[in-house]
């Protein structure tokens, strides 16, 4: 895939001189932190907070966590008694 991005001139100064660094050419360095970002933690992280969101909105997951914390409660009282 080819993309035309374009970077604040101070960006695509550090960016060249992080592909220098490494000895590599910039459209190089650039797809491997693209991929880097795309297929790395923050990718897992991303698709946690996706789920996270989604039972956010499940009626059923939220009656049942509403139905565990209220039990938790109660126990919390039982042993401060």
């Amino acid at each position: 895939m080819t993309l035309q991005i374009n970077l604040k001139p101070e960006v695509e100064a550090r960016l060249k001189a992080q592909a220098q660094a490494r000895g590599v050419p910039v459209e190089a360095f650039i797809a491997s932190v693209i991929e880097g970002k795309v297929n790395g933690p923050m990718a897992e992280e991303d698709s946690r907070l996706a789920a996270m969101r989604e039972a956010m909105n499940d009626e059923l997951f939220l009656a049942d966590l509403a139905e565990t914390m209220e039990d938790f409660r109660h126990v919390d009282c039982e042993q401060h008694h």
